[in-house]
């Protein structure tokens, strides 16, 4: 394959990734709407799996998305949008405990 059609097909498709994580950044500004519902209890802060601030659900809503479903560990989460630079869940859970509780099944 010629070296610029090369370079223009993978042109083409960073932007189309670009488009997909703009869209869904849009979708989940859209559903966020911080909410104090007791002095312990804060909701609507995390939105597709995006938290705001840092970019990082906690270390509780971490732990809780590994315990519904190993294949959450491929769950990408945003850590800065201007770059589109993600990270994967399992690299946020080095180690983690439950993961041979899955390995035995």
């Amino acid at each position: 394959m010629d070296k610029s059609v090369e370079q223009s097909l993978l042109h083409n498709r960073e932007k189309v990734i670009m488009d997909i994580w703009e869209s869904l950044f849009t979708e989940a500004e859209k559903q966020f709407c911080p909410t104090e519902v007791s002095p312990v209890i804060y909701a609507h802060h995390v939105v597709c799996a995006l938290e705001s601030g840092s970019g990082m659900p906690c270390g509780a809503c971490r732990e809780f998305f590994m315990q519904v479903s190993i294949k959450n560990k491929d769950t990408e989460i945003m850590v800065d949008y201007d770059r589109r630079e993600t990270v994967k869940l399992e690299a946020l859970l080095p180690g983690w405990w439950g993961l041979s509780c899955y390995e035995t099944k």
